[in-house]
């Protein structure tokens, strides 16, 4: 990996920390800095969401291999900051996912959700979960509002806390594009698990978001396909642990529930269908 680093950091140790859901390898170097080689970086978003202050500082790009070197955020868990003091949350929520779709909007077609869980190869499936699935796919779908930059996939382990600038940032861009504001607010008042009062605040903070059918539309479709997402991910089908998002999150706190595995993603993805019922 030493050779995608600019020189005055190749002398720093490269430990790999993981492969994401989109296929891209990241790496911690040295203290300070992340390494990201991913297979189709949406270079032009990152480097306008970085100026902007939304995404970590880029240190250095080559473009011809997806190599991305940032700077580390440093700051406690977004869930854990959030819950700390959930009305400013929400309001800081708000203004940067309004910030973000301030953005230039990038070139491409509208995200297709619904065609993303359609190309994946789910294994079978309780009855009620096939059964959750399908109802989803199959609502109408209500008018959709302006385009704009979204970045498709806010959940909270794409929402970092940078505490030496007091400010939100998000990582992973690889799947930003297109879209209505609406999915951004949506997927993180479902992965948050926020009642109404709380998603009628969040969109107020953001000021070009209305808490009505297309929010709670798409709050369903983010827990299905996502879902759905993670069930493929898991490649075979296991017994049903019966958990909610919240034993999810529990579970995983205390390290007994695991993304890494199989198992853990198949309860995870069978949780989150769960949250589209």
């Amino acid at each position: 990996m030493r050779d995608l680093l600019p020189p005055e950091l190749q002398n720093e140790p490269v430990t790999p920390v993981g492969v994401g859901q989109s296929g891209a390898g990241v790496f911690t170097v040295g203290e300070r800095h992340i390494l990201k080689v991913s297979p189709a970086p949406k270079l032009a978003t990152l480097r306008a969401a970085s100026a902007a202050g939304l995404a970590p500082k880029l240190v250095h790009v080559d473009e011809s291999r997806g190599a991305i070197v940032m700077e580390r955020i440093v700051g406690p868990p977004f869930p854990a900051w959030f819950m700390g003091n959930p009305p400013q949350g929400i309001a800081r929520l708000g203004e940067t996912l309004r910030r973000v779709h301030d953005l230039p909007v990038p070139d491409g077609e509208h995200a297709d959700p619904r065609g993303i869980l359609r190309s994946r190869v789910i294994p079978p499936l309780p009855a009620w979960a096939r059964a959750t699935l399908d109802a989803r796919m199959a609502l109408p779908e209500p008018p959709r509002g302006p385009l704009v930059c979204s970045h498709n996939d806010v959940n909270p382990s794409n929402l970092a806390v940078d505490q030496e600038r007091d400010a939100l940032v998000l990582l992973d861009w690889d799947t930003a594009g297109p879209n209505d504001a609406t999915w951004d607010l949506a997927s993180i008042a479902m992965f948050m698990r926020l009642p109404d009062d709380a998603c009628r605040e969040l969109c107020a903070a953001h000021g070009n978001v209305e808490f009505d059918d297309r929010f709670r539309y798409e709050k369903r479709l983010v827990a299905a396909v996502c879902g759905g997402i993670f069930l493929s991910l898991a490649g075979q089908e296991f017994p049903d642990p019966e958990l909610s998002l919240a034993e999810c999150y529990a579970q995983m706190r205390m390290g007994s529930l695991s993304m890494a595995t199989p198992q853990g993603r198949w309860a995870f993805g069978l949780a989150l269908v769960r949250a589209a019922i």
